[in-house]
């Protein structure tokens, strides 16, 4: 059987729920109609307006923004890449409560994905009834992108509230494979530090720690100004998602080149820590 309305729409594709033969419930993600050629027309636009907007716009680089877009929209629009992000990510040990569907290998395709249908509430939902359980669960999955970023060396990049179910076992299950990033061994260390730093729980100095991790300023005090900023009492009860924020900014407005890696890794962490406040 085949639900012929949609559970789930976004901008490239639909999901619908529908029965296999053996009885098994599956969700069936299919790609729109002209959605590549779409999108390949929109992007010419998007890279016009960053080069306009880039000189404007001093605290923000416009044109990696847009790049980093792009290029994860590009990746969302092949379903045979998100094949493998979804087999590699539920290959990985992930903590206690969080759910990876299967993947039905057998029927999926470059524009079709089929997984397991996983019976859940979207987080938004699911926090708007237990607004009790909102702690437990978002520091669950706080914790475990922490464990993606700094362990696991893989982490899912797309974490808007609907991409998250929560099952009625409590379970947070992780939808979407589009946007998939990797971390080499360096990089995890890196950011590993990068984070203890901006607690300021490692040994070194949070502007050593940034040089090694790739980023790059013209005047080397910068990043130890921004470094002193974070030694303190005054920041000690901000989260690491409010550290994050506030160090992205200031790296922004001082111009420091920051790599790709790294906006993506606190884009990502910030939007749970959005979730939690």
């Amino acid at each position: 059987s085949f639900n012929v309305i949609p559970a789930a729409t976004a901008s490239v594709a639909q999901v619908h729920r529908a029965t296999l033969l053996s009885g098994q419930e599956v969700a069936v993600k299919f790609q729109l109609p002209d959605a590549r050629e779409l999108f390949e027309q929109d992007s010419l636009v998007f890279k016009t307006f960053a080069g306009i907007l880039a000189p404007l716009v001093k605290e923000i680089d416009i044109k990696q923004v847009t790049e980093q877009l792009i290029s994860m929209t590009i990746e969302e629009l092949d379903f045979g890449r998100e094949a493998r992000n979804l087999s590699t990510f539920a290959s990985k040990t992930h903590l206690p409560g969080i759910r990876v569907p299967a993947l039905v290998e057998s029927l999926s395709t470059h524009r079709i994905m089929v997984t397991e249908w996983i019976n859940g509430v979207r987080l938004t939902d699911y926090l708007e009834q237990y607004p009790e359980r909102a702690q437990s669960v978002l520091k669950r999955l706080l914790n475990s992108y922490i464990q993606q970023i700094t362990q696991l060396g893989i982490y899912h990049a797309d974490p808007h509230p609907g991409n998250f179910l929560i099952t009625p076992e409590e379970e947070i299950a992780v939808l979407d494979y589009g946007a998939i990033v990797t971390l080499d061994a360096e990089q995890q260390t890196r950011y590993a530090n990068l984070l203890l730093g901006l607690l300021g729980v490692h040994p070194e100095k949070l502007g050593e720690l940034f040089r090694q991790a790739g980023f790059i300023c013209e005047k080397p005090e910068v990043l130890e100004q921004i470094s002193d900023h974070f030694i303190g009492d005054n920041r000690r009860n901000l989260s690491v998602s409010d550290r994050l924020a506030e160090v992205l900014d200031k790296l922004r407005r001082n111009r420091v080149l920051i790599p790709d890696s790294f906006v993506s890794m606190a884009r990502v962490i910030i939007s749970v820590g959005g979730f939690l406040k």
